[in-house]
């Protein structure tokens, strides 16, 4: 779209693009100054994936973006949780927690071999459903039905099943009951640690949920993808257990990104969904757009944005 129309006139966007123009002029030295703070989880995106899942969708319905973007990352962002997406060829030293979710083909850019190594070291990876099934040609992988999660998982694959249009009912390993989604193998245990067990046929007492502990670091094994009410809370006591802590408090729609460097400290705060919204800071702050100091709970217009400086 043209800020300009074709008779030279200003478009309706003219004087948001001013607007956008003077605010980066005004917060220069402290955007240029600073990087955002790299966070300590990571999710992984495959191209390679995206492009397998729409020749194999494995199960009625499936839509990898979908399930990727709304179905997780989205419910990351909207507990305060920042991930960085990086694709399978980024180095994972700087990472605490890696989920990889829908991740077919663990080969991309020797990724195997990397992930074992940073799982000895000390990371958490956690693998769903349909992760470590295909090599890079998109086959069923010769050595079973994964290629290293049995052995990473202390698990055995009993079988797998699709999922059929009625629940699917779990038990988590604290007593509370649960629902799975998308998938459904039946693991036993060869070592790991039961989190959560199917308690209806077919798969009635087997391992739904598991984890298993290599070296210093632990593989978290989702045979099948429990409901959001039940994953993000699972996810997070993962989280805090790695030590990750939330950075900051904020309404669903707030995405707050913390940055730092020669430039100061500070943030860029963003409300996304254009509805009111709220951030806690962590301490005072200057926001660099409008001059006004802040602290504690700062209510948020709709597509507000604020450049927050220590």
């Amino acid at each position: 779209r043209s800020v300009v129309d074709s008779f030279g006139r200003p478009t309706y966007a003219f004087g948001e693009v001013q607007e956008l123009g003077t605010g980066f002029e005004t917060c220069r030295d402290f955007i240029t100054g600073t990087r955002p703070v790299k966070p300590k989880l990571a999710v992984h995106f495959s191209t390679w994936a995206w492009h397998f899942f729409e020749h194999q969708p494995l199960t009625y319905g499936f839509n990898y973006l979908e399930a990727l973007l709304n179905g997780l990352y989205r419910g990351l962002y909207e507990r305060n949780w920042r991930a960085d997406a990086v694709d399978p060829a980024v180095d994972l030293a700087d990472y605490s927690v890696v989920i990889s979710p829908f991740l077919p083909a663990l080969d991309e850019e020797g990724l195997r071999e990397r992930l074992a190594e940073w799982i000895k070291a000390g990371g958490t990876w956690i693998a769903t459903p349909f992760t470590d099934i295909r090599d890079l040609e998109g086959a069923k992988l010769r050595s079973g039905p994964y290629g290293s999660l049995e052995e990473w998982g202390q698990v055995f694959r009993a079988h797998e099943c699709p999922i059929e249009p009625k629940p699917l009912p779990l038990r988590w390993s604290d007593g509370m009951e649960g629902e799975g989604s998308l998938w459904q193998d039946a693991l036993e245990p060869r070592g790991a640690e039961v989190l959560a067990t199917y308690t209806a046929w077919p798969n009635e007492g087997k391992a739904a949920i598991t984890r298993a502990r290599i070296g210093k670091g632990q593989v978290v094994v989702m045979a099948t993808l429990p409901r959001p009410e039940q994953l993000l809370p699972f996810l997070e006591r993962l989280f805090t257990e790695a030590g990750i802590q939330r950075e900051w408090q904020a309404s669903e729609s707030v995405l707050a990104v913390p940055r730092a460097g020669a430039g100061g400290q500070g943030a860029v705060v963003l409300e996304l969904e254009g509805k009111p919204g709220s951030v806690t800071l962590p301490r005072p702050a200057t926001d660099l757009l409008s001059g006004k100091r802040y602290e504690g709970e700062v209510a948020l217009a709709p597509y507000a944005t604020l450049v927050l400086k220590y």
